[in-house]
């Protein structure tokens, strides 16, 4: 652990790292992944792989965060318990902490945000179709969400893929078609 987090007790170290994950995601302002928190947490030294895990599993168990699942990735946004909380108790989160996570989120907001401004998923339907689901958003607000109905798994999978790469291209290509 790092040295300004010398603790007087495990209750007090765990109340710490669940504020300070209640405060990298408010001050964030979207939902963020796993990997964006350890990213923060684990290289700051902060906590360990297994703890983070098991803060967030109760955090989630206690309604403090939600969960929900995008392609392949798991976000966590607060809930409005877990902005209360955080507001009640955001005084318990030394400045110095604060302050890391705040330069943290600034010097990788472009990272952190561009991640999740374009993202695409498919679900399985019972007729053995595939519904497919791209959205692209800035400032949180969808500039073009398409859904896609195909036939194969490759084809929903290839899809997603490429609407990563591709979604600024063709939303300017539908956007000019339809001003024409």
């Amino acid at each position: 652990m790092k040295e300004g987090m010398t603790m007087t007790g495990n209750d007090y170290e765990l109340s710490l790292n669940k504020l300070m994950i209640l405060f990298l995601i408010e001050k964030a302002g979207l939902p963020l992944s796993n990997t964006q928190l350890s990213d923060f947490l684990l290289v700051s030294d902060y906590t360990d792989y297994f703890s983070l895990q098991t803060y967030i599993g109760q955090m989630i168990e206690a309604q403090l965060l939600k969960s929900s699942k995008i392609s392949s990735h798991t976000l966590y946004d607060i809930t409005v318990a877990g902005c209360e909380t955080l507001e009640y108790f955001k005084n318990h989160i030394p400045e110095s902490i604060k302050d890391d996570m705040i330069i943290y989120l600034k010097n990788n907001k472009y990272d952190i945000k561009s991640k999740f401004d374009v993202v695409a998923d498919y679900i399985p339907e019972k007729n053995g179709d595939y519904y497919v689901n791209c959205v692209a958003k800035e400032d949180n607000k969808n500039l073009i969400e398409i859904n896609l109905r195909v036939t194969e798994k490759d084809e929903a999978l290839k899809i997603c893929d490429a609407w990563e790469s591709k979604s600024h291209e063709i939303y300017k290509q539908l956007l000019y078609s339809l001003l024409e």
